[in-house]
């Protein structure tokens, strides 16, 4: 029978963040202009949850976050067609 290793936990938490920063990286962070455009705008957040095929609920959960679950390439592409730089 394996000891727990109480310092997996940690390793977990540093991977974690590792993934994040390398996310981060290659999607970037969600502009604050395009994340107030979207809690703003209940249209705008509607059709960013149409192109992205998600409910507007977790739309703007995810703009409230600043995630980069809403810098997918459809989104992007969506964005500057409204005129935003991404």
């Amino acid at each position: 029978m394996q000891k727990y290793n109480y310092n997996m936990r940690k390793k977990r938490k540093t991977n974690k963040k590792m993934n994040k920063m390398y996310r981060e990286a290659i999607t970037g962070i969600l502009p604050d202009e395009i994340a107030e455009k979207i809690l703003d705008d209940n249209d705008f957040s509607l059709d960013v949850a149409k192109v992205a095929k998600k409910r507007q609920v977790s739309v703007l959960q995810s703009a409230r976050k600043r995630s980069n679950k809403l810098l997918t390439r459809e989104l992007k592409e969506f964005y500057n067609e409204n005129g935003f730089e991404v």
